[in-house]
């Protein structure tokens, strides 16, 4: 669920459920970490997405704003909630609800996608002019240039009636209430109220930054400090006593999650899902969000991706030793077979001297024979056979090809080679696997922005 979302340019560090509001610049990226909820998948993280700018977590999916203006989503599907359209493209914000996804482009305009059931992503007409978004459960919240808000969706309590607003509004939230924020520094509260979730006047004043949780409220003062109300029963609006520094807020369906000064983050509330354990070694964060029960982040700690090389093969290997600028013609006959018929396999004019050839024509074929037929050339040919990985990864990057002993209880990798990638697939020849144990393979990718 998210709420909140402004465009890019303005230095804004409000952080709402499940929703970034951008601070970067175009060009910029950052890596992507998730904790917590994993039960649709919420951790797996698209490799090689370090060019992330915002980030949303919905009931139990995820979304990524890339620094290109286009949108990635993962996690939970049921309603094709991380199936975004083409039409959400120039995206300068993003939002996610409980099944719902929402996307701010660069002219004001929102896209939709995922559960529509209580018209959610039905976007109205008045939908123009939109500078920030947010999503509650079945909710959807518009900021307009005016100051004004609009809402659509579920609203049986009232949470789509953005003008309870007011005018001059600067940011918004929602959840099953929406919270917005007034340039005086107060902040305003309509809809579900049962635990006082929407009485705006708990923020007090001098608030820069709101999040709204699904029945909680989460108000960030101009001096770094956090203020809590509404929905208790899991601890989410105890504040951490000493809390301070904090420079962005967001909140999920009970637990509460900040982001200091120094690049740490903190969570406390609920932790049935382990929304509370902060990864040990997450740091350099320069942004926060929340999904229902998982917490999403960006950091400038890039991964680093081990790939396992899952396809290899053994290859004939032929080494020819001979004159270079010669032309041989390399012959072969299977080695199991009657018949001592030799047949052309490859006309070889050496560049070098030795040569590798690789006979890619004997796989899945019978073993076989090799020979040079040439007039009066001295030459010499080996034949070995040597493992062929075949390498997918992304191109323009350089891996680290590792590998280790198949057969040992040891699990530690050796260096094999650097390789650039120019193509995907791409192969790779182990001619050191020669007369050796067999070995397993895998790529190692470092690279950062």
């Amino acid at each position: 669920m998210s709420a909140g979302s402004r465009k890019f340019g303005q230095l804004w560090p409000l952080l709402f459920l499940g929703v970034l509001t951008p601070l970067f610049v175009w060009g910029q990226g950052y890596a992507v970490r998730v904790w917590g909820d994993n039960s649709a998948g919420q951790w797996n993280v698209p490799l090689y997405l370090t060019n992330a700018v915002g980030i949303a977590g919905g009931l139990e999916h995820c979304l990524v704003l890339k620094n290109d203006g286009t949108v990635v989503g993962w996690g939970g599907n049921s309603t094709g909630q991380t199936n975004v359209p083409p039409a959400a493209s120039q995206v300068t914000a993003i939002a996610a609800g409980y099944n719902h996804s929402l996307a701010l482009r660069a002219d004001g305009t929102v896209v939709g996608w995922g559960s529509d059931s209580h018209g959610q992503i039905t976007i109205p007409p008045e939908a123009t002019n939109v500078t920030a978004i947010a999503a509650g459960p079945n909710t959807s919240l518009a900021l307009r240039a005016d100051g004004t808000v609009i809402g659509w969706g579920q609203s049986q309590y009232g949470q789509t009636n953005g003008a309870a607003a007011g005018t001059n509004v600067t940011a918004i939230g929602c959840g099953y209430h929406g919270l917005a924020l007034k340039p005086d520094g107060t902040v305003t509260g309509w809809g579900f109220n049962f635990w006082g979730q929407a009485n705006g006047a708990m923020a007090g004043s001098n608030v820069r930054a709101i999040a709204a949780g699904v029945n909680h409220s989460l108000a960030l003062k101009s001096n770094g400090v956090v203020v809590a109300w509404g929905r208790n029963f899991e601890g989410q609006t105890n504040v951490p006593s000493g809390l301070s520094n904090v420079v962005a807020v967001s909140a999920g369906l009970e637990h509460s999650l900040v982001l200091q000064s120094n690049g740490l983050v903190r969570v406390w509330g609920r932790n049935a899902n382990g929304e509370t354990n902060v990864p040990s070694n997450l740091g350099n964060v320069v942004a926060i969000a929340s999904g229902v029960s998982h917490c999403l982040a960006l950091t400038t700690d890039y991964p680093t991706y081990a790939i396992p090389v899952s396809h290899v093969v053994s290859v004939p290997s032929l080494t020819l030793t001979a004159s270079t600028g010669v032309v041989f013609a390399l012959q072969s006959r299977d080695a199991l077979g009657t018949t001592n018929d030799w047949a052309l396999l490859q006309t070889l004019t050496p560049a070098s001297n030795p040569q590798i050839y690789y006979d890619e024509s004997a796989l899945g074929e019978p073993q076989r024979f090799y020979r040079l037929a040439s007039s009066n050339q001295a030459s010499s040919l080996e034949a070995d056979m040597v493992p062929r990985l075949t390498l997918e990864a992304e191109t323009g990057l350089v891996y680290q090809v590792q590998y280790r002993n198949a057969n040992s209880t040891s699990t530690n990798w050796l260096f094999l080679d650097l390789v650039t990638l120019t193509n995907d697939p791409q192969f790779y020849y182990d001619r050191s696997a020669i007369g050796q144990a067999a070995r397993v393979y895998q790529l190692l990718e470092t690279n950062g922005p």
